[in-house]
């Protein structure tokens, strides 16, 4: 049987989805050589097509260049107001 697996790409350069031929499969795990892996980890998943891994994959990225825009927003927030102190709003 054919499985499809998504690495954690949001964090990565390069994205990968890659077909393997597993051996066996249960509800929790897939057996690829002899060597079991879970279908889902921290960092992986495994799918049984390549289009619900793709869109697995673009729906992840997707939320983490969000987080990232919503991050660079705030950070962008804080430099406008260190910029703007003087040296009174420094006194108590």
């Amino acid at each position: 049987m054919v499985k499809y697996r998504v690495r954690a790409m949001w964090r990565q350069v390069e994205p990968e989805i890659k077909r393997f031929e597993c051996e066996r499969e249960t509800e929790a795990s897939v057996w690829i050589n002899g060597d079991r892996h879970p279908k889902t980890s921290a960092d992986t998943k495994y799918f049984d097509d390549f289009e619900t891994a793709k869109k697995y994959a673009i729906l992840r990225q997707t939320t983490f260049a969000d987080d990232q825009a919503r991050s660079a927003t705030k950070s962008l927030e804080v430099l406008e107001k260190i910029t703007s102190l003087t040296d009174r709003e420094g006194v108590v």
